[in-house]
């Protein structure tokens, strides 16, 4: 709880958090379902770091329930895409699904346990967290697609 105290000097802006093309991996389905991560990332911090003074943990449990939901339905959605086209690297790529669904997981049970309190360090590293698999991972299996497609789904 302290770390998350100390997080909350460091400001993040949601305009920070919102879809941009440089995050384009070529492939439009998969495109596609990072745009949805994004847009509910950018409303959990909307609600998260509303300075209503009537915001609700339930609001914020909602937003982040629906940021983990979009997650999952990415995963699944890519890596069905990744098994049609016969990616070599699908296997790997699960397992850190795999890893990213059991941290937003915990993540959820802290907040309704009352031991998180979701402001800027948590929003910050998820985002975080996110771009560096799109930027690794995911670039690399729209490099493949891209290669063994011709860029066409």
């Amino acid at each position: 709880v302290e770390a998350v105290r100390e997080g909350l000097a460091q400001q993040i802006n949601v305009d920070q958090l919102m879809w941009k093309d440089a995050y384009l991996v070529g492939v439009p389905m998969v495109d596609l379902q990072h745009k949805h991560i994004f847009s509910a990332l950018e409303q959990l911090a909307k609600v998260a770091l509303s300075q209503r003074a009537n915001r609700h943990q339930m609001d914020i449990g909602q937003a982040l329930g629906r940021l983990l939901e979009s997650m999952l339905h990415d995963f699944l959605a890519e890596e069905g895409v990744m098994a049609r086209v016969g990616y070599p690297r699908l296997h790997a790529h699960r397992v850190v699904h795999q890893a990213f669904t059991q941290q937003g997981l915990e993540l959820l049970s802290q907040f309704r346990e009352g031991t998180l309190v979701v402001e800027g360090m948590v929003l910050s590293s998820l985002f975080q967290g996110l771009l560096a698999h799109i930027g690794s991972s995911d670039r690399d299996f729209g490099d493949y697609y891209a290669r063994c497609c011709g860029g066409g789904e």
